[in-house]
């Protein structure tokens, strides 16, 4: 079996390491963005300036490397276009969530908490 194209998902953005020699023999790589990891490391670990620009080189790689980008929301689709300078037409939007035609509310169900408040 030859492969043609590899997919990734984030976290984390390391995974440009394995893609980058695979590009040298014409896979198509496509980024499934699911965190923004600079931010999401900035809110777990606080600032560490040194970690945080490795976070953010690691990231624009996975960019740079992508032929198509996948994200799940507008922010980080500007993020893609800005920070990433990725083409406009290289990236897309993919929400995930509940159709809300389709969900509905419903009463409190305590017995599925299994006694935690």
């Amino acid at each position: 079996m030859v492969w043609t194209w590899f997919m990734l998902a984030n976290p984390p953005d390391l995974f440009f390491l394995v893609v980058a020699p695979l590009r040298l023999f014409g896979i198509v790589f496509i980024f499934d963005q699911h965190d923004l990891c600079p931010e999401l490391f900035r809110a777990k670990f606080r600032s560490q300036p040194v970690i945080e620009k490795i976070v953010l080189y690691s990231e624009i790689c996975s960019y740079r490397l992508a032929n198509r980008v996948i994200v799940t929301n507008q922010s980080a689709y500007e993020v893609a276009i800005g920070r990433g300078k990725i083409q406009l037409e290289k990236v897309t939007i993919v929400r995930n969530g509940p159709d809300l035609n389709r969900f509905r509310t419903g009463p409190p169900q305590p017995y599925l908490k299994k006694g935690a408040t």
